[in-house]
């Protein structure tokens, strides 16, 4: 039996991040002892693969300072043990909710580590005026980029929004990211993403184009300088702007560019580059961030330790179908060794 990539270049440090088909690992690679996301997604017959690896040509495109960087990725064919009540619903008999094991094939996408998510941030605390506008213009300047790559994201919320260790916004999470053509402005649509942020394009599923994330910009622009202390707060705040384009009077201030953002008509939003030239600008300045007394991940510098030795990895596999490595000649298969 031979140790997969993945576990002979890593230690997996914890699970970060959970979807239905994938798992998002904090890890330390091995040689350079630096902290990395990997992201492990499970290719099957209910998941579109073209999709998955979507996501990879997305990243590979971008390289920008508001955009979490990409630096490897690769398939391995692995042994995966599951229940019977996985498999196919005609698969009959005596042994219901007994182990099996399948050869799955594993996309592993090696990405920047960041320190949180926005989605983390606001939980925990509220930010100042100057700190929502420099995150603000971080997440414009960042899609500004990835669309001189013919990228549309396709599902900006606060829980795809990061922030480094030396709170640096970027935008990340290219899973329902859409790939313009050399020629094309607008791609078809199925009605996907987070529904609080979904532009009313894309919520009747009729063809999107960039402008489909300004919508999102104009929500998230919206949480950064709402300051709400509860959930229901916040979703109230987001439906009344979404349902009667009113904001609250807190924020009053910046009412004209919100509307704008969240426009009905994808033509009356916004560029990026245009929203770039807003006046609001020359108010933000690095002297206003917060103080943030947060700690970032900190991984120990012993390169030579055991799995077993890496903090909370006795919790790293719970996230994760437990994973058996696969024969050497499995590795030939569909996708050639890894």
């Amino acid at each position: 039996m031979e140790a997969t990539r993945f576990h002979k270049e890593f230690y997996k440090i914890k699970g970060i991040g959970k979807g239905a088909y994938e798992t998002v690992f904090s890890c330390m690679h091995k040689l350079d002892g630096q902290a990395y996301a990997v992201k492990i997604v499970k290719f099957n017959r209910h998941y579109d693969q073209d999709k998955v690896l979507r996501e990879v040509k997305a990243l590979a495109k971008c390289n920008h300072s508001n955009v979490v960087r990409y630096f490897n990725a690769w398939i391995e064919w692995i042994v995966v043990q599951s229940s019977d009540e996985d498999e196919d619903d005609d698969k009959e008999g005596d042994d219901d909710g007994a182990s099996s094991k399948s050869l799955d094939a594993m996309l592993f996408i090696q990405m920047e580590h960041c320190h949180q998510n926005l989605d983390n941030l606001l939980e925990q605390s509220t930010i100042t005026e100057g700190t929502a506008l420099k995150y603000f213009q971080g997440m414009v300047k960042g899609l500004d980029h990835i669309y001189g790559k013919k990228i549309i994201h396709g599902d900006l919320s606060r829980k795809n929004i990061f922030i480094d260790a030396n709170k640096v916004i970027k935008v990340a999470d290219f899973g329902l990211a859409k790939l313009l053509g050399n020629s094309a402005t607008a791609i078809k649509s199925g009605s996907s993403g987070t529904k609080s942020y979904l532009a009313p394009e894309a919520e009747k599923g009729a063809p999107i184009d960039q402008k489909v994330d300004i919508y999102s910009l104009g929500i998230l622009f919206l949480e950064l300088l709402g300051s709400f202390t509860t959930m229901s707060e916040r979703a109230h705040a987001i439906n009344n702007l979404r349902e009667m384009r009113v904001l609250p009077e807190s924020i009053s201030k910046y009412e004209d560019y919100i509307l704008q953002l969240v426009a009905f008509s994808p033509e009356e939003r916004p560029s990026t580059k245009e929203i770039l030239t807003w006046p609001i600008w020359a108010d933000v300045s690095s002297s206003e961030a917060e103080n943030d007394d947060r700690v970032p991940i900190r991984i120990g510098d012993d390169h030579q330790a055991a799995d077993d030795d890496m903090p909370g990895l006795e919790n790293a596999d719970d996230d994760m179908p437990e994973l058996e490595d696969a024969d050497d000649d499995m590795h030939h298969a569909r996708f050639g060794r890894c």
